[in-house]
């Protein structure tokens, strides 16, 4: 009777510890999609920056181009 009494325990030690294995998988997927989307949002905001950058250097080349045009 001991050994069924012990066997029924290590069943339910086994289904808490598979539960909370699912329960940690999911909060692992959960945090990866967080860190994925982050890394999308930093790579969008990276190239609005190059853009801006361009624009603006293209605008001082314009600046300077037109400065030359009135001297």
């Amino acid at each position: 009777m001991s050994q069924l009494f012990h066997l029924g325990e290590r069943m339910d030690d086994h289904a808490s510890l598979k539960a909370d294995l699912a329960e940690l998988t999911s909060q692992l997927h959960e945090e990866k999609d967080k860190v994925l989307a982050k890394e999308k949002d930093i790579k969008a905001l990276k190239l609005k920056v190059r853009n801006q950058d361009e624009a603006g250097t293209l605008a001082a080349a314009e600046n300077v181009s037109l400065r030359e045009q009135l001297e």
